[in-house]
């Protein structure tokens, strides 16, 4: 905000003031949009002061209307980051949402059903050459008992 204050009759003669004051944009900077049900999963959210003055400012995080994270007097200088994360359950699908009194954000995680044993087999390295590997050795065992 700017107050204008004249201090003659040309152009030249009006000052401006600026009024210093804070302003906290939050901004949710990494998060996993799909997870499956009852598993973790992490955000990471960052605060930055874009104002021209030093602030202080509690965030709030939020998933389907449960506070998960609060931040308290959390005090930035003009241009200053601050950047956090938290680990929590989920339970169903829903938003999750960071907000200050100045800005908010919101993502939106979709749940999966419980992964299968499958899938989460296919998650270790090397799965897919160890099952080959299974199944070229049981080909020719069934190969070699036929003669």
């Amino acid at each position: 905000m700017a107050s204008v204050e004249r201090q003659g009759t040309s152009k030249e003669d009006v000052v401006v003031h600026q009024e210093e004051e804070a302003f906290f944009e939050v901004n949710i900077t990494d998060y996993e949009e799909s997870v499956y049900q009852g598993k973790t999963t992490e955000v990471e959210y960052s605060v930055k002061n874009t104002g021209n003055a030093t602030g202080t400012q509690t965030i709030v995080l939020i998933y389907n209307d449960e506070v998960l994270n609060r931040d308290e007097n959390l005090t930035l200088a003009p241009g200053e980051e601050w950047n956090n994360s938290y680990i929590f359950n989920v339970g169903q699908g829903g938003d999750i949402i960071l907000e200050n009194e100045d800005d908010s954000e919101m993502v939106i995680v979709t749940v999966e059903e419980e992964e299968d044993l499958i899938d989460r087999m296919r998650e270790i390295p090397g799965f897919t050459s160890i099952i080959l590997l299974l199944a070229v050795v049981f080909a020719v065992t069934i190969y070699q008992k036929k003669e």
